[in-house]
């Protein structure tokens, strides 16, 4: 009975959380008082957070395109929460792996964000790098969205390592590298910088003189963008975007996180669909969850399905 209820087509509602959990939270409560369905974000994972307490009181699922604090994999606080990317407490293994197996390097400072995204991510990395026979020299945090950073920076140069593991969000990257290449702590005075898949955007890079100045040779991890046909159908339609109404499109190379919101919204639709063709409906928050965590489809990013958890399985 549902075909003839819905239409094809999603409508949907934009808010701004302003990268804040109260805000979040609010913009959260009122799209759920209008009876949305579902809810794409957010990006920042405290402000998920906050919004994952509210979805799950009100059953209302959410898919965040690019929160990765493994908090969230907590299902008996965040029962309506899934992501499309993985969760940091792979990229922190993973990247302590790859540090200390593959490169030999077994003795770091590291520098994050006091969010739950910065903080979040470099204890799981301190954790498995220690874990594995590594030293953490210096460890530095900084409030996200800080204008000076430069006082982390200076103990930082006191200490004795010379590699830097690095979790912070595109904006505080910039600052970072910034206020390090003006520090002259750069590759060419024998430094080097690791970066997260938050700091290692392209957005990270667009300044020129301090990507040449501080960011030569940074390596890390970065989370693969996109995948077979699917990608290409994608990066065909950015190229055509209008910067105007889509900030970043007019060329074939998306923004990091835009292919996983695309496949956020995806999920929702082709769960949506799957209900309304067995006649069941959608906007009954706990079957369509359900149906969610079922799912597995071909997507811009390559496979999309969830686990227990309603974590993405990880491909950087």
């Amino acid at each position: 009975p549902y075909t003839t209820l819905f239409r094809s087509t999603l409508e949907i509602l934009i808010r701004d959380t302003a990268t804040d959990a109260a805000t979040g939270a609010s913009v959260a409560q009122e799209l759920i008082d209008l009876d949305v369905a579902g809810l794409v974000g957010a990006a920042s994972s405290t402000v998920s957070k906050a919004i994952g307490v509210i979805a799950a009181t009100a059953q209302v699922p959410q898919i965040s395109y690019s929160s990765t604090n493994a908090d969230l994999s907590d299902k008996s606080t965040y029962p309506y929460f899934l992501r499309v990317v993985p969760p940091d407490s792979v990229q922190g293994v993973a990247l302590a792996n790859i540090l200390f197996n593959d490169l030999g390097i077994t003795f770091v400072s590291t520098l994050a964000t006091s969010d739950d995204y910065g903080a979040g991510g470099i204890s799981v990395f301190t954790t498995a790098f220690t874990g594995l026979g590594g030293t953490i020299d210096v460890a530095q945090t900084f409030s996200q969205g800080s204008s000076d950073v430069s006082s982390q920076l200076t103990v930082i140069a006191a200490g004795t390592a010379r590699t830097i593991v690095f979790n912070a969000i595109v904006g505080d990257t910039k600052t970072v590298m910034g206020q390090a290449a003006a520090a002259t702590i750069t590759p060419a005075n024998g430094w080097q910088w690791v970066g997260t898949d938050g700091s290692t955007q392209e957005q990270a890079f667009e300044n020129d003189a301090v990507a040449e100045a501080a960011m030569q040779g940074m390596i890390g991890t970065s989370l693969n963008k996109g995948a077979g046909d699917q990608w290409l159908n994608f990066k065909d339609m950015w190229q055509c975007g209008n910067p105007a109404t889509y900030a970043g499109s007019g060329d074939r190379n998306p923004n990091t996180f835009a292919s996983f919101a695309f496949d956020a919204i995806y999920a929702f639709a082709r769960a949506a669909d799957n209900m309304i063709t067995a006649g069941d409906d959608p906007t009954v928050g706990a079957d369509l969850l359900a149906e969610l965590q079922g799912i597995s489809f071909s997507g811009v990013t390559g496979t999309v399905g969830f686990d227990a958890n309603g974590d993405r399985e990880a491909v950087y």
